[in-house]
């Protein structure tokens, strides 16, 4: 796992060797850096794809499309959760050195970043609290949609257990995940299970860059133009912790 502050000089050079590029998120320690990126795909003329992998996660599709469907109503609220322990386990310690990784704030955090961005578009305005780098409490605010909140944090200890979760509150019903319960969908009269179909997210994620490379389709679900927007408003939230 490259650290993240070599991703920008490592993806440039492949690139710049006519080489297609799939990079690990975050894209770049730097929102700078990560239009370097952007700018060396489009100078080579080859494909460049962010790891942004809850994009292909079933859970995250599910979710999506009952999002989307509108059959429940529009989205009132969100919320999501995202913690565990420092990762002790990169070479260097890298991740605990937050001039390299950007601590949780922009290795971890990010993830759920790129999720809200992707169901909700970018924020109006974003409101950030916490211990810089790794304990992040931060609301987004939409001028006529939902209220969207965040709880992500490495604990200082590296063996507390990881997890995440969200919360979609509807109009006429609400989507739970927890990554121990499994996704489910609360209405007026139930609350089910929502079985989830497909590969693993991993694998589908790489069957999506193959394919655009083999067969011609397209990066639409994971352009790196969104990488470079997640990027941006977690290093809003960094700049205010």
């Amino acid at each position: 796992n490259l650290p993240t502050d070599l991703h920008a000089p490592a993806t440039i050079r492949a690139l710049e060797h006519g080489k297609h590029v799939f990079c690990e998120k975050p894209i770049a320690r730097h929102p700078a850096d990560a239009q370097r990126m952007l700018d060396a795909a489009k100078a080579a003329g080859k494909l460049l794809m962010i790891g942004h992998c809850l994009r292909f996660f079933p859970e995250y599709l599910a979710a999506d499309e009952v999002i989307r469907s509108g059959k429940h109503g529009k989205a009132l609220s969100a919320s999501f959760t995202r913690c565990g322990g420092i990762p002790d386990w990169g070479s260097e310690n890298w991740f605990q050195n937050p001039a390299r990784s950007g601590g949780a704030v922009i290795d971890l955090h990010i993830h759920d970043v790129d999720i809200a961005l992707w169901w909700f578009g970018a924020p109006a305005k974003i409101q950030a609290a916490g211990k810089a780098p790794n304990l992040i409490y931060s609301r987004w605010h939409y001028p006529s949609g939902p209220v969207v909140q965040f709880e992500c944090g490495w604990d200082p200890t590296p063996k507390s257990p990881f997890y995440y979760s969200f919360k979609i509150i509807l109009e006429r019903a609400t989507i739970l995940f927890d990554m121990r319960l499994g996704l489910q969908l609360a209405t007026a009269d139930k609350l089910e299970s929502i079985p989830l179909t497909g590969l693993s997210g991993y694998e589908a994620e790489d069957n999506y860059f193959l394919d655009a490379i083999l067969h011609g389709g397209n990066l639409d679900r994971c352009q790196p133009s969104a990488a470079l927007a997640a990027l941006e408003a977690a290093t809003e939230t960094a700049r205010q912790l």
